[in-house]
């Protein structure tokens, strides 16, 4: 929801008709914000188009898109870019993010702790620019590790529609066979 407020908004506010085709795994929230805000705008403003792969092809390329506006993998966003080509489009691709922190040697493990795991982890890593990697100096790499480990023990974890559970499951099994494989590399 947070990248559809992101790209929505500016686009609205400088006046121009927005169509968004949310993630073909996460359409519901994209299609609730756009009821709540169609409550105020005009008629025909604001639309959403969930599907998969070919309504985004189809949208890329269509005549009457001027703009297109996508976060995602760097495959679907290359895919953009070859429906788009014959129309010529503006395009703004965020792809593939792959954030770091940086911790310094003068950082107090344990007051910066819950910091970089809610960076890591927000929407259970879920989004574009969660924390992907962690650079610990030397010095302070073993207390960074054990404040991680203190906050990741005490954080309810699991089904995500217990409400007393701060972190939920992946959102897909194709998300689980990812992060699977990374964490297996490491």
């Amino acid at each position: 929801m947070m990248i559809s407020v992101w790209q929505l908004a500016p686009a609205l506010r400088m006046g121009n008709t927005v169509v968004m085709k949310p993630s073909e795994y996460t359409p519901l929230s994209v299609l609730a914000l756009a009821e709540v805000l169609n409550t105020v705008l005009p008629a025909d403003v604001l639309h959403v188009v969930p599907g998969g792969r070919e309504v985004g092809e189809a949208l890329a390329a269509h005549q009457g898109i001027d703009k297109v506006m996508f976060t995602g993998s760097t495959a679907t966003g290359k895919a953009i870019i070859r429906s788009s080509a014959d129309t010529v489009k503006r395009l703004t691709l965020e792809l593939g993010g792959n954030d770091a922190g940086i911790v310094l040697p003068d950082t107090d493990p344990k007051a910066a702790a819950q910091d970089l795991f809610w960076g890591a982890f927000i929407n259970t890593g879920q989004t574009c620019a969660a924390l992907k990697r962690l650079y610990v100096h030397e010095d302070i790499y073993d207390d960074v590790c054990a404040a991680l480990t203190e906050v990741a023990e005490q954080m309810p974890m699991g089904v995500g529609l217990d409400e007393n559970n701060v972190l939920g499951p992946l959102q897909n099994k194709a998300q689980y066979d990812i992060v699977a494989k990374l964490v297996q590399a490491a």
